[in-house]
């Protein structure tokens, strides 16, 4: 396994990871780098322990929203299949323009609440 330097706070890391993993890791690196760099501006006199621990938590923070999102947008997807298949099982009983209005109000209104699960500033 190949072994790559990273830094991060400005202290220098060797790390051994398999070779489908490197861009990843580098990329991980940069990320928490920024995050450390950013923290240290507000907080100028923490030690990079310190500096290491506030940038977990708010990565963390970030973690569980996303999860939370994902959830969101899951429970979207299922309705939107649910949708899909009630489409398919009335489609027989209603005119076809009626049964497509019906769909397509309902695809909206779950894209609607796709776009808000997903919008920048949407609660958690």
């Amino acid at each position: 396994m190949p072994e790559i330097a990273v830094q991060v706070g400005g202290r220098d890391y060797n790390l051994i990871c398999d070779e489908h993993e490197i861009a990843a890791t580098k990329a991980a690196s940069e990320y928490l780098d920024h995050e450390i760099a950013a923290i240290r501006v507000k907080n100028p006199n923490s030690s990079l322990q310190q500096l290491h621990f506030m940038s977990a938590i708010i990565l963390a923070d970030k973690l569980i929203g996303l999860e939370s999102e994902m959830a969101q947008v899951k429970e979207i997807l299922a309705n939107m299949e649910k949708v899909a298949e009630d489409y398919k099982s009335r489609s027989d009983d209603l005119p076809i323009s009626e049964a497509l209005e019906a769909f397509a109000e309902r695809a909206e209104e779950l894209a609607d609440r796709l776009e808000l699960a997903l919008a920048p500033n949407s609660s958690r």
